[in-house]
């Protein structure tokens, strides 16, 4: 990874759940109304168009979209359960482009730590 530069991974991550959140509330499986705000609007125009057309369904893996979009659910649902019952810290791996410590409620009331990739030292 390059330094000053966000990851792939975290673009990646953060564009499914743009495009998720562009879904009617009936038919979207979890939601992020701050992801669109981190990626790059022709990123999401034109992988929601190749998502839809089903192309994305026979070159990736079928279930891809699927499994972050659940995974996504699981996650926020699980930390309001938790946040509900009194948890106090929360510490989200991988922060990436999370915008968890932003948009669940409760969670102001817990010490949140973002932990991602690490920077190595400038050389002196």
């Amino acid at each position: 990874m390059l330094q000053k530069q966000s990851s792939i991974t975290a673009e990646g991550m953060a564009l499914v759940r743009a495009i998720e959140a562009q879904k009617p509330e009936g038919v979207r499986i979890c939601f992020d109304p701050i992801a669109r705000l981190l990626v790059n609007p022709i990123s999401v125009f034109l992988s929601k168009l190749v998502i839809n057309s089903g192309i994305y369904e026979r070159i990736g893996p079928p279930v891809a979209i699927a499994f972050i979009t659940a995974r996504e659910r699981y996650i926020d649902h699980f930390l309001k359960v938790c946040l509900s019952e009194g948890l106090d810290q929360v510490v989200i791996l991988g922060a990436g482009f999370d915008t968890r410590a932003c948009r669940i409620s409760g969670i102001e009331k817990a010490q949140v730590f973002e932990v991602d990739h690490l920077l190595p030292k400038p050389s002196s």
